[in-house]
């Protein structure tokens, strides 16, 4: 990301909007998407570019803290449709505690910008909610 700020003034703006959709369609799977669309400042500093993001995921539930998921990934710009990139994933998370997960993702990159090969993709998510609870 590009700092904006120098010289005590503002050079540009960037900004853009999410669109999320979520829902739980029985038998323990949920899914969801988004829409993301960005408004970013291009490379060469004179104009702007326009980013769209789709994803979308599958996740299903074999025990209370277990699950496997799918996901896909398509990203695109106004720079030019054949340099998109994407990915598509597999993975299962090992829901340890209410606030702790550990999330193995076996990854496949697609298209001109992504990654040929296979990645392996190791998380462990810590989710505060210690005070949060009545929010």
């Amino acid at each position: 990301m590009k700092e904006f700020w120098g010289a005590g003034r503002f050079d540009a703006v960037e900004g853009g909007f999410i669109l999320p959709v979520e829902m739980s369609i029985g038998a323990g799977i949920r899914t969801g998407g988004m829409l993301q669309w960005d408004v970013v400042r291009n490379d060469a500093d004179n104009g702007y570019d326009a980013r769209w993001l789709v994803s979308s995921f599958a996740e299903r539930h074999l025990t209370e803290t277990i699950s496997f998921y799918g996901e896909a990934t398509i990203e695109a710009a106004s720079t030019g449709f054949s340099n998109w990139a994407g990915n598509l994933g597999v993975g299962t998370v090992w829901h340890l505690t209410k606030s702790l997960d550990v999330d193995v993702e076996l990854l496949r990159g697609l298209g001109n910008r992504a990654a040929i090969e296979a990645i392996t993709a190791h998380r462990v998510a810590a989710t505060l909610t210690r005070g949060f609870e009545n929010l």
